[in-house]
């Protein structure tokens, strides 16, 4: 590639100019991304433990030179880091230009000047495409820096490079010159023709009317191709670049029309008002740069070039034209409540405009036409940042600039920031300012007394940066009002900086504080400084930190009520067992519906109707609010107008799992009044690119269409088929005047049969009519909650956090009352997600059987079953991939999806991750000894698949004659950065356990019990460094090598594998320091489980607390790694931070014969309550302090022999009776529950 790098060398650098979370990010997405063309991509564990040079190394070894630059440019692009992308793009185009330009120029100087200058502008670098263009470039070049002309200054913008290069071209040409203003007029015609007409390809009919006879002038901007027609041949003209059609296009408007003959021989209207018009409302790209050129031919210095090189005027009266159309198109763009990533960008191109005209005056008036310029989300060029800076500093009145979220990509990063804060107001959330910035932000408070408005949200200011920016805040000139600091930067250090702010600015009404974490300190210096007399704040937002909740004992009491409240306008899930959908997607998924073969199947795309937004444009006294209420399973979007409010309410029937539903409500304050209309913007195509979808008869009013999947997961596989009726959305709903409050319902129905998707819109239908939809759901939430609490007197952090991750798995359980109904699994990303390449494509994982699972036992058995019979199902697939991989028995797969076999697009996962099969028996084993439910193992399959795996277990060991065990070899642990070794010791642990729980099942169903099973269980190798005391991982670890997550520790929890608490705690510490610390979430809640079994409390608390980084706001969403990479609605996350608490601090273990606690109460947290635990068919409620246990049987078993029940203490033996509806209480001490002895007490 360019200059003397080699492709390596590039790679390298743009993968070291990541920040650590990027390039974590970069090697997962890079993992499970297939490349069109490719026959093989990178294994997972290549990638795992790779620095920056390995990654450069494996792209090129697995793709090639010619490709491993697109593969990067492409990671790039999706996991959103367009500057990078940007930036390796414009290293691979430079090189065949740079290679052009050093051939060019002899000069190496003057070609290293005018690529630099070249690449400057965009258009310019874009054209140099085209190798006539490439050569025009150069030429004109080479003669403006042999004459010692500057370019950067003889061109500034596009219009004028393009009028240099015309006017150079022109000087020496050897025709006349009104025969060369006649020749070029015709061209202005002939491409103004083509604009209007969107031709880019002319007949020679079409040059023959706008009178071309081929001139010389004409050969240089015409290029003649000639096609075969017929038995003949046929020419057609084209310009040697659309560009330049373009820009004789613009001429073509500008010019005064000419009254000699023979310049208009087609008759077109110079119509500039109708062209500006129809650019306005369609946004054609073809007439994007020509409106460009509109504006810069019309610069006072260049009209008299123009009319020098062409001997014709310019007409005057366009300039005010433009002006006007401007203005009008600026007032609509503002006067809009949503804009689009499109109207976003119109916005920027209408400063691109006035950057070519290039005359102060009219760019201030045209900018006078602007109230908001919004332009967030959007990736900035070098050229977009000099636009800009031009614009805003001919802002002359109090206009607000919107940045959040933008990139300011390329080089001088922070000169051009600071270019722009310098400026009106800036809007600058998560732009990547640093503190480095803040001092020229500072600056801009000092002595811009216009800004009014500041939103720095997202941006990483620290410590220093925050007292800089309140050293400008706290200045007498300073006149802000609005300050946006969402984030985690802020510490309490910080917060007593803005304290100090609230106690001395007069003018700062509105803060905005919202995901910030900075303790009891911060929220008592906040406090102090919110009663200081001084303070003059109206409003604070801390999206639920709020410090009127401090000390809210009816609050505590009760619990986290669930509702969370957000200013914003984010992605949130709203899910079921069957449906799943993210709040304002266009796609939602069906549990089990999935398309493509093996490695490529994924969860299938459906369109969704759900897909709408309310918008009421043109009202003044918005408050706009967000809120997901975890207590009834409902997104809600609130308009609050001063007379009226509008809400937008979505979820996922949780009972009636085939519906999902929105409506919107009007509701005004008075009881009559105008009318009020909403908007409902809808973006919805009944099409998908996994579906063969097609359009039924419409049912009841509302749209119908079915398909079924394209490819089948494996060869002669069901495609399953997907029906979905939905209620027809308009495009605005009314309240009449006489009406004080309306509720507009609309439903989707989704089923895998006509039949019962009619059924179940019917069925949706008639609760509607009846008022009880949406009740009929928020019962079904309410019945769930009051069968399964956790409440703490504790941290509200703590307690938000539980809510959370509770909701979220309970959002994923079957319905209670349905047990015909086939779930499918629960996949580490929810139903939500899971498209081809999102969240491990909605495959399921041991994250199911391990993380999750245990906290839906606990609570919902029945649930747990039907997690159960989904593996049961799966068996055939299961005995499948253990006979293709050489084995006998049933070996589950890695990532399973609806057919059982192996869907993991990485051969080495699948083959070497057999710890999947002891953690499928594992969550067999805790249902066994929970329930007592044989019924399910005798008749319903569970036996099969115990006997099965034990099966496969003693066909994949081999005997070890020097050591007389039996080894695993060649596998992967759950420690992924190491593979291909030998004797994991949780892999062979695990497999121990199913061999005994195997073992135990045959005897207690009077069932012979193979020799096999016993001797295998017996003799296979569970490593252990006798000589530390430790557990090694595997045969041959060495201690301090890199772990990426819980491992061995998983040997005491939730294995509980026979250990001393010296080899316990011996564990932990040789782990925890090498574990990976921005790991998968749910890795510190392990080590917090095994502190706790030791009563290290502190050290549990320490690990605990690292959890909460993987939690973000506002919503409690779990992301898979702390760094913000891997899978987001990480429900795997909050399964293993559930059992912290639950499997932690109350000590429970499912044992053979008992349901053991150990309570563990932490200094912060006075009481725990469990609500609702399911043992032998019983419900109990838990309250644990620190001095006492209460234990209350709430309901019995309806099974005589599963009744009643006891609780018996350790340390003593005390056994005390467990009556249905009485609790009993004793000091806080370690026992059990089983059922209770016939023997007297």
């Amino acid at each position: 590639m360019s200059g003397d790098k080699t492709l390596t060398d590039i790679l390298v650098q743009e993968l070291e100019d990541l920040e650590k979370k990027d390039f974590k990010k970069f090697r997962h997405k890079l993992s499970d991304f297939r490349y069109e063309g490719a026959k093989r991509k990178i294994p997972r564990g290549k990638l795992e433990n790779a620095d920056e040079m390995d990654v450069a190394s494996l792209l090129i070894e697995f793709y090639g030179e010619d490709s491993a630059a697109n593969v990067a440019i492409e990671i790039f692009t999706k996991i959103g880091l367009k500057n990078s992308a940007v930036k390796l793009q414009e290293e691979k185009e430079t090189d065949d230009r740079k290679e052009y330009f050093r051939k060019f120029f002899a000069n190496a100087i003057q070609a290293k000047q005018a690529l630099d200058f070249v690449k400057e502008n965009e258009m310019l670098f874009t054209m140099c495409f085209a190798p006539i263009v490439c050569w025009i470039l150069c030429t004109v070049m080479k003669q403006q820096m042999e004459s010692g002309e500057d370019l950067a200054k003889s061109s500034k913008t596009t219009t004028s490079v393009y009028t240099l290069f015309l006017s150079s071209l022109l000087e020496n040409h050897s025709n006349s010159k009104e025969s060369v203003h006649t020749d070029l007029k015709k061209l202005c015609s002939l491409a103004a023709d083509g604009i209007l007409n969107n031709k880019i390809l002319f007949e020679e009919d079409d040059a023959r009317k706008h009178g071309l006879d081929g001139s010389d002038i004409q050969s240089l901007f015409l290029t003649k191709n000639i096609f075969q027609k017929d038995i003949g041949f046929e020419s057609v003209y084209s310009f040697i670049h659309l560009s330049f059609q373009e820009f004789f296009a613009a001429l073509f408007y500008v010019l005064v029309e000419d009254k000699e003959k023979g310049c208009d021989s087609v008759t077109l209207k110079k119509n500039v008002n109708e062209i500006l018009k129809n650019y306005g409302k369609s946004r054609d790209n073809s007439f994007t740069l020509m409106v460009r050129f509109l504006f810069g031919l019309l610069n006072k210095e260049r009209m008299n070039h123009t009319e020098k090189i062409f001997g014709c005027k310019i007409s005057p009266e366009i300039k005010q034209n433009l002006l006007k159309w401007f203005g009008s198109v600026a007032k609509r763009s503002c006067g809009l409540t949503f804009r689009s990533l499109e109207e976003k960008q119109f916005q920027l191109e209408l400063l691109h405009c006035l950057c070519e005209i290039q005359e102060e005056e009219f760019v201030k008036s045209a900018m006078d036409c602007f109230q908001e310029i919004g332009l967030s989300n959007i990736h900035f060029t070098k050229i977009d940042h000099m636009v800009l800076s031009f614009c805003i500093k001919n802002c002359r009145n109090e206009q607000s600039l919107s940045l959040n979220g933008c990139t300011f990509g390329l080089e001088e990063q922070e000169e051009r920031k600071e270019s722009v804060l310098q400026k009106l107001v800036p809007w600058l959330g998560c732009c990547r300012l640093t503190s480095a910035c803040c001092e020229d932000l500072a600056s801009a408070l000092k002595t811009n007394q216009s800004l009014k408005e500041l939103d720095l949200s997202g941006n990483k200011l620290g410590e220093t940066g925050i007292k800089l920016l309140c050293k400008g805040l706290k200045h007498q000139n300073c006149n802000v009002q609005k300050l946006g600091l969402r984030g985690r930067s802020l510490t309490a250090t910080s917060l007593g900086d803005l304290a100090s702010v609230l106690t001395k600015n007069q003018s700062l009404t509105e803060l905005d504080l919202g995901y910030s974490k900075w303790g009891d300190l911060g929220v008592k210096l906040l406090y102090k400084a919110l009663k200081h007399p001084n303070c003059k704040l109206q409003k604070i937002n801390l999206n639920g930190e709020s410090i009127k909740r401090d000390g809210d004992d009816k609050g505590d009491e009760e619990g986290y009520n669930g509702d969370e409240d957000y200013s914003g306008d984010e992605d949130y899930s709203v899910t079921n067992a069957y449906l799943g959908t993210r709040v304002y997607r266009d796609i939602l998924h069906v549990n089990g519906v999935y398309n493509g073969a093996v490695g490529d199947t994924h969860r299938a795309d459906v369109p969704s109707p759900v897909n709408v937004r309310i918008n009421v444009p043109g009202e003044d006294g918005l408050t706009e609010t967000f809120t997901l209420n975890t207590r009834t399973g409902t997104f809600s979007h609130l308009l609050q107008f001063p007379g009226y409010t509008a809400t937008h309410r979505i979820y996922a029937h949780h009972s009636l799992v085939h519906l999902l539903a929105f409506s919107i409500t009007i509701k005004r304050s008075a009881a009559r009044g105008p009318p009020v209309t909403v908007q409902l913007q809808m973006q919805f195509t009944p099409q998908s690119r996994d579906l063969d979808l097609h359009q039924g008869q419409d049912f009841q009013g509302a749209q119908y269409i079915y398909g079924k999947t394209l490819i089948p997961e494996v060869e002669g596989a069901p495609q399953p088929t997907v029906h979905m009726i939905w209620t027809p959305v308009p495009q605005a709903v009314t309240l009449p005047g006489e009406e004080q409050e309306r509720t507009w319902d609309f439903l989707t129905a989704v089923a895998e049969s006509e039949e019962e998707v009619k059924r179940c819109f019917s069925e949706g239908t008639s609760l509607i009519a009846a008022g009880s939809l949406y009740s009929s759901h928020t019962q079904a939430w309410a019945a769930l909650w009051k069968g399964c609490r956790v409440d703490v007197d504790g941290p509200l952090p703590l307690r938000q956090a539980l809510y959370g991750c509770l909701y979220y798995l309970l959002s994923a359980i079957p319905p209670l009352d349905s047990p015909d109904f086939l779930f499918h699994g629960i996949s580490p990303g929810g139903l939500s997600n899971g498209t081809q390449g999102e969240d491990y494509w909605g495959h399921v994982f041991w994250d199911q059987d391990t993380w999750v699972y245990p906290n839906i036992l606990l609570f919902y058995p029945e649930a747990a079953r039907a997690i159960l019979q989904y593996r049961i199902r799966a068996l055939g697939g299961a005995l499948k991939n253990a006979q293709e991989q050489g084995y006998q028995g049933a070996k589950f797969p890695w990532e399973s999806a609806a057919t059982g076999q192996e869907v993991c697009p990485e051969e080495i996962y699948g083959a070497q991750e057999v710890h999947i099969n002891g953690d499928v028996l594992l969550a067999f084993e805790q249902y066994y000894h929970a329930t007592q439910d044989q019924k399910l193992f005798r008749e319903e399959g569970a036996w099969d698949v115990v006997g099965t795996v034990a099966q496969y277990w003693c066909s994949r060991v081999v005997w070890s004659q020097e050591e007389q065990c039996y080894h695993i070899k060649g596998v992967m642990p759950p420690d992924e950065y190491h593979y291909s070794v030998d004797n994991s010791v949780y892999t062979n642990a695990v497999a121990q356990r199913s061999l005994n729980f195997a073992a135990e099942v045959a005897r207690d169903f009077q069932i012979p019990v193979p020799e096999e099973w016993q001797e295998v269980a017996k003799k296979v190798k569970v490593p252990f460094d006798a000589a530390r005391n430790y557990h090694p991982e595997y045969d041959g670890y060495s201690p301090g090598k890199h772990v990426k997550q819980a491992d061995v520790v998983l040997l005491g929890y939730p294995m509980m594998y026979p250990m001393s608490s010296e080899v316990r705690r011996n564990d932990l510490e040789m782990y925890e320091p090498v574990t990976e610390l921005d790991g998968p979430a749910m890795t510190w809640s392990m080590f917090a489980v095994g502190w706790m079994e030791l009563k290290e409390i502190q050290r549990a608390q320490s690990q605990l607390s690292k959890c909460f980084n993987n939690i973000t706001e506002p919503f409690k969403i779990w992301v898979e790694n702390s760094d913000g990479s891997g899978a987001v609605n990480f429900l795997t996350g909050m399964g293993g931070f559930l059992q912290a608490i639950l499997f932690g601090y109350t000590g429970f273990r499912i044992t053979k014969s008992s349901l053991n606690f150990d309570p563990t109460c932490p200094d912060n947290i006075s009481k725990l309550k469990v609500t609702g635990v399911s043992y032998l068919g019983s419900k109990l409620n838990f309250t644990l302090t620190k001095e006492n246990v209460r234990i209350k049987v709430t309901k019995s078993s309806r099974d005589p022999q599963l009744c009643p029940l006891e609780a018996v203490l350790v340390s003593s033996g005390q056994r005390i009776p467990l009556p249905e509806g009485q609790s009993v209480s004793f000091a806080t001490a370690a026992g059990r529950i089983q059922r209770a002895s016939a023997e007297p007490f």
